[in-house]
């Protein structure tokens, strides 16, 4: 036997020993995997349930203005992520800094128009929005947004009986109803055609 023929026995025994320890190995593996719950070791992939788009009182407003959107064909929508309706100026330093402030957050209600352009944006303010110091920043930055943008932005206090009353008051700041109209009622009778 020559030199080249011993040394490819040893690699031929080599490879046929690494091959059977690695085969036990994963074999091994299979088995004490089987013994594993992992349910209890592996987190749910889709940890996640459905829930309502808007509040309770969110819903109530909503319902609330909809026959007055629906007379004058405002269409509203609802939970608007700020960054779908506003971009970063071209040429910004620092874009992502800038888009950190409008990514995760949204705007109640955006008003629009048949074509989908903006009119408005409504925010419904709870007590937080005057005691809290983060709620009343993040208040500060919208208005100052809107502001910017050039889209008004009304805050509309949560009374549930002062709903009619606000809204009116915003359709005739967005000129959809005349001084003498603003007591407007959504028209709930049907017609019979």
């Amino acid at each position: 036997m020559n030199d080249t023929t011993i040394i490819l026995i040893i690699i031929a025994v080599a490879v046929a020993a690494l091959s059977f320890m690695t085969g036990n190995k994963t074999a091994n593996k299979k088995v004490k995997n089987e013994n594993i719950d992992n349910s209890k070791k592996e987190p749910e992939l889709y940890p996640y349930e459905k829930k309502n788009i808007l509040t309770k009182a969110e819903y109530s407003f909503y319902m609330t203005i909809k026959p007055l959107c629906d007379k004058y064909n405002i269409l509203i929508c609802p939970k608007v992520r700020l960054e779908d309706i506003v971009d970063i100026k071209k040429g910004t330093e620092n874009k992502l800094k800038y888009r950190g402030y409008i990514k995760s957050r949204h705007i109640d209600f955006i008003l629009c128009d048949n074509k989908l352009h903006i009119l408005a944006g409504l925010e419904l303010d709870d007590n937080s929005h005057r005691d809290n110091t983060d709620q009343i920043k993040a208040d500060n930055f919208k208005n100052k947004l809107f502001e910017t943008i050039g889209v008004t932005l009304f805050r509309v206090k949560m009374s549930e009986g002062y709903y009619i009353t606000q809204f009116n008051d915003i359709l005739k700041t967005l000129g959809y109803i005349k001084e003498e109209n603003v007591n407007d009622k959504p028209d709930t009778t049907e017609t019979n055609s």
